[in-house]
């Protein structure tokens, strides 16, 4: 069985027992094998798992798709045990992130750093290359990028006490297999989701089935929206589950496009992906 649930999102839920905020977060299910994809902002992840039943105590293991707050800083408000728990991040993730709007630096990053993870019990391993962690279960990194860089200016980070534009070296992305093809679970395409997208196709030879999570088009004209959609269905794609960064402008179209599927992620939404 594969399931993969919305802990997190910035779409209101249909349940009304669970809340929404600015931030991601999903927890999989792979034939046992339990998955935290990214913790969101706060304590607020924790409160919808338990709402939804879901025991966070027996994880397999926590992915942190980059060092962004919405995407990590959740991790600090955990209520249980997380030690000896293992994470997976991305390199550079330690770097301090910002926001920087007319010459003004606001802090943007995870909340976490070594120490506090390693006083945690954490066992961190950096992905620095493509991972299995487990059978079927893979880690992407070092994107190849064809595609012109959609990053806005604003994101940068500091490297040995330089600010410099963040490329976004930290980001990873989660590919889930099966005989059929491959699910692509992503935090925030930061480094562009044509790119994330073109990388996976160039290192595994299997279709796309159905893309989840952010697509960070929340700034793209609706002309660059529709030209991303185009291209990634001549990919071959044609189910999505895109949220969070996505922006709702690019979900209307999503939703309204007759040649794809879009599927809502919205907090509490399960899905069951094909095993065979």
């Amino acid at each position: 069985m594969i399931e993969l649930i919305s802990l997190m999102d910035n779409a209101p839920s249909l349940d009304p027992a669970l809340c929404s905020e600015h931030a991601l977060s999903a927890y999989l299910n792979y034939n046992g094998i339990k998955i935290l994809f990214d913790t969101g902002q706060s304590e607020a992840t924790w409160k919808n798992a338990a709402n939804l039943g879901l025991d966070l105590s027996d994880l397999s293991a926590i992915i942190l798709s980059h060092a962004h707050y919405d995407h990590a800083a959740g991790l600090r408000t955990y209520p249980g045990d997380f030690a000896g728990k293992t994470i997976y991040l991305g390199q550079h993730f330690f770097d301090p992130k910002y926001s920087l709007t007319d010459n003004e630096t606001r802090y943007i990053g995870s909340h976490l750093d070594r120490d506090y993870l390693k006083e945690q019990g954490y066992l961190v391993i950096e992905v620095k290359e493509d991972l299995e962690i487990y059978p079927g279960l893979h880690l992407i990194s070092n994107f190849s990028r064809p595609y012109a860089s959609t990053i806005p200016k604003r994101f940068v980070r500091e490297d040995d006490g330089v600010i410099i534009a963040d490329s976004f070296p930290d980001e990873i992305a989660l590919v889930v297999e099966n005989k059929e093809g491959i699910y692509l679970i992503l935090g925030c395409s930061h480094p562009g989701i044509l790119n994330i997208i073109h990388t996976v196709k160039q290192r595994f030879d299997k279709d796309i089935l159905t893309v989840f999570g952010g697509a960070h088009l929340m700034d793209s004209s609706e002309a660059e929206i529709n030209k991303t959609i185009d291209l990634m269905v001549e990919e071959g794609i044609s189910s999505f589950a895109l949220s969070h960064c996505t922006g709702q402008r690019a979900i209307d179209i999503l939703a309204a496009r007759e040649d794809i599927e879009y599927l809502p992620f919205s907090p509490g939404m399960k899905y069951s992906l094909s095993d065979k």
